[in-house]
């Protein structure tokens, strides 16, 4: 048997956290189980028409456009970075463009907060049902193997002794990364080379002792709430899914609502289960009639206006009810 008490609107109240999941697909088995697409993007000057040449179609179904991706690309995450600072040579942030900046350091001297692309890019577009509201920052790495990852500091990132961040158009001496780096920097134990997430929407070289003082280390960006990864470095443009082994935590929000009952010293401090009575004539045993008698809360119901039972708490072991002191439960139900 049960006992009712009327809740108030200010007992129940929301809360919410932020559960992750871990994922990881490895070569080609992997980017086809979790429908990851993989596509090539490359810049078109003048009008386009459409050629079936210029169409793939990805792991998830859907059919891409490398000239039309290419402009997307653009537009969503680049198209401010096109104006370059009379004072520093950098690519600053100009127009009214929501390019989705993963930082607030973006437009700082953080030189990897900036970003840049260039005629061709790899993107590799992480589905909804994999990421949640997004990817958690600093958990994406991309391990790639074979002859491909040891290019990553190879071509134009090596220019009269300093590590180039690209054809920015400053002196080496003013931003780049000075004297010949350590072995750990360049190369990680092991096949391949690790890129990770900084945690502020840049795609970098790990193991680099460097990472906040210089941009030389950046090989793309990264779009945590769309799950867009995009490779923006010329010597990783052949990269293969088959070499690829991507891990990264999914984010989704979990809501719990809080139903707060309170009992006073003076409330429910009776029995109405039927043990208590004493035959058919309604009489109390003798040992619930004393003082010392403290009745077991064992169940907490929910139930609406219309008395339609909503939810149901099961303590693991009966509370006594205090005549003394008031007593505070705490249903929560997650959604």
């Amino acid at each position: 048997m049960g006992a009712y008490k009327k809740l108030n609107k200010q007992d129940v109240y929301i809360t919410s956290y932020e559960a992750n999941k871990s994922y990881r697909a490895l070569g080609d088995d992997g980017f086809e189980a979790f429908d990851i697409d993989a596509f090539y993007t490359v810049s078109s000057s003048g009008d386009y028409f459409i050629s079936p040449f210029d169409t793939t179609t990805g792991n998830s179904g859907t059919l891409f456009n490398r000239i039309l991706g290419f402009r997307s690309l653009f537009h969503l995450y680049y198209s401010n970075f096109t104006s370059q600072s009379a004072e520093t040579g950098e690519l600053a942030q100009s127009g009214s463009f929501d390019n989705f900046i993963m930082s607030s350091l973006a437009t700082g001297s953080y030189k990897t907060g900036f970003r840049q692309l260039p005629n061709n890019a790899n993107v590799f577009s992480l589905p909804r049902k994999h990421i949640g509201i997004g990817i958690k920052p600093n958990t994406f790495v991309m391990h790639v193997s074979g002859a491909t990852a040891t290019d990553g500091y190879s071509g134009s990132y090596m220019a009269n002794g300093y590590y180039e961040t690209g054809s920015d158009g400053i002196d080496d001496s003013a931003d780049d990364y000075i004297a010949a780096p350590a072995d750990e920097e360049l190369l990680r134990v092991g096949d391949g080379i690790e890129y990770v997430d900084d945690g502020e929407g840049s795609l970098v070289i790990s193991a680099s002792s460097a990472l906040s003082d210089t941009g030389s280390f950046k090989v793309g960006d990264i779009i945590y709430p769309h799950g867009i990864v995009s490779i923006t470095t010329g010597s990783l443009l052949s990269l293969a899914t088959t070499e690829l082994d991507m891990r990264w935590k999914a984010t989704q929000p979990i809501y719990t609502y809080n139903v707060r009952c309170q009992v006073k010293d003076s409330e429910l401090n009776f029995s109405q289960h039927p043990s208590v009575i004493n035959g058919k004539e309604g009489v109390l045993h003798d040992n619930v009639t004393g003082s010392a008698f403290h009745p077991y809360i064992t169940t907490v119901g929910l139930y609406n206006d219309a008395n339609e039972l909503l939810a149901v708490s099961k303590f693991s072991q009966p509370i006594p009810k205090s005549d003394s002191t008031e007593m505070t439960f705490v249903v929560k139900l997650d959604m």
